[in-house]
């Protein structure tokens, strides 16, 4: 029995800050492009946008409803998980 290879790397992003603050989600130390998905307590997802490097200082505003979330930040170098509060 061997495990097979996937193209999607899971390693955690070090140096990526991905937070939310007054209903808006950010990421901080970005390199490249990221695919935020923000999934609901049941694993559904409700939101996904692309970020490249730099778009994310100004922070992206969800359609959810108030709540906690996971979000995702997934991008060729790994994935980052992150649960938020909004």
């Amino acid at each position: 029995f061997r495990a097979l290879s996937t193209s999607v790397k899971t390693e955690p992003l070090a140096g990526v800050l991905v937070y939310a603050y007054e209903g808006r989600l950010y990421v901080q130390g970005l390199d490249g492009v990221c695919r935020l998905e923000v999934v609901d307590v049941r694993g559904r997802l409700v939101a996904s946008t692309e970020l490249e490097s730099g778009e994310g200082s100004g922070g992206w505003l969800p359609a959810v409803a108030p709540g906690i979330y996971g979000v995702r930040c997934r991008t060729e170098q790994g994935m980052k998980v992150v649960k938020v509060r909004f």
